[in-house]
């Protein structure tokens, strides 16, 4: 039988991370992980299919863990709030890691992105007046700020699980789970 190994399996990767990492695969036999190391910069390290290689710093200052997605092959979008309060992203194009790119919004904590598709990222954030906020990326261009309404006492977790589709979570004033979807039919 094949199982997980026991406890003492775990391996450690080095590194000091002030909290727990964003990991994402854009292809089989790939895994890239990225966490905020103590310098509050973005730190990335990953697998190749043979062995792990890294940490490299993609610098920045982000002021919680960052949230990171893959929305086609060999493509990274990485996410973070930045001291300025903005969701900010850093990305990799397949051959470099291009930004540190202001995306606006003053938002309380790390955003949740998710990606249905080849060319869409939805960002989703907590505003200062407690509601959830919505940004996009179309395939051309950054769309948004749009309000959600509704109050969360904390960030919203969100995902898709196929094309056109986005479910959002989040835990409201009541304590209880509240539940928004998108599209509304």
């Amino acid at each position: 039988m094949v199982g997980w190994p026991e406890l003492d399996g775990w391996e450690s990767l080095g590194g000091i991370i002030r909290e727990e990492p964003s990991c994402v695969t854009w292809s089989r036999n790939r895994i890239d992980c990225f966490a905020r190391g103590t310098d509050r910069a973005l730190w990335h390290r990953w697998w190749n299919g043979n062995r792990w290689l890294g940490w490299e710093s993609l610098g920045g200052v982000i002021t919680h863990k960052p949230e990171c997605v893959s929305r086609a092959s060999n493509r990274i979008d990485c996410f973070g709030r930045g001291t300025n309060g903005s969701m900010w992203r850093r990305w990799w194009d397949g051959r470099q890691w291009l930004g540190w790119q202001n995306l606006g919004g003053i938002i309380k904590e790390q955003p949740s992105c998710t990606s249905w598709g080849p060319q869409r990222i939805d960002c989703f954030a907590r505003g200062t007046d407690e509601a959830p906020w919505h940004r996009w990326w179309d395939g051309s261009r950054w769309r948004g700020w749009e309000s959600l309404g509704g109050i969360l006492t904390h960030r919203p977790e969100c995902l898709s699980w196929g094309p056109r589709r986005l479910d959002c979570f989040g835990r409201g004033s009541d304590g209880a789970l509240w539940h928004n979807w998108w599209p509304d039919d």
